[in-house]
């Protein structure tokens, strides 16, 4: 779980250092932000230290909009209805945990974990 999402964000990395120094803004909600994001905010700044990596701690709705907005990049959810049609939901956990995207996303997803995420 953890793994795909570092794999999706150092390959959205990679893509911004192909084109422009850039920053990477997360979102997440309560626990995966306490469980996941400081191992993963590490691993990444650790690999590519001009990266600015930005994190936001809110409610999963309030993730979910911030990610809809494009106000973050990604969002690491945990207990959300999947409502909103603008973003794609991937489960990336057995935990209810999800990612939260913008619909292009999906294809990198995909194309990087082919069986799917659950």
């Amino acid at each position: 779980m953890l793994l795909l999402l570092l794999h999706v964000s150092l390959r959205f990395i990679e893509n911004l250092l192909a084109g422009h120094i850039g920053s990477l803004r997360l979102g997440a909600s309560g626990l995966p932000a306490h469980i996941f994001m400081p191992d993963l905010i590490h691993q990444v700044s650790l690999a590519y230290p001009e990266i600015r990596i930005s994190l936001e701690v809110k409610t999963a709705p309030e993730i979910e909009n911030k990610v809809a907005l494009q106000e973050i990049d990604f969002g690491l959810i945990k207990g959300t209805k999947q409502e909103n049609t603008a973003l794609q939901y991937e489960t990336i956990g057995e935990d209810s945990l999800v990612l939260a995207s913008v619909q292009h996303m999906n294809l990198l997803l995909k194309e990087h974990h082919p069986r799917g995420c659950s």
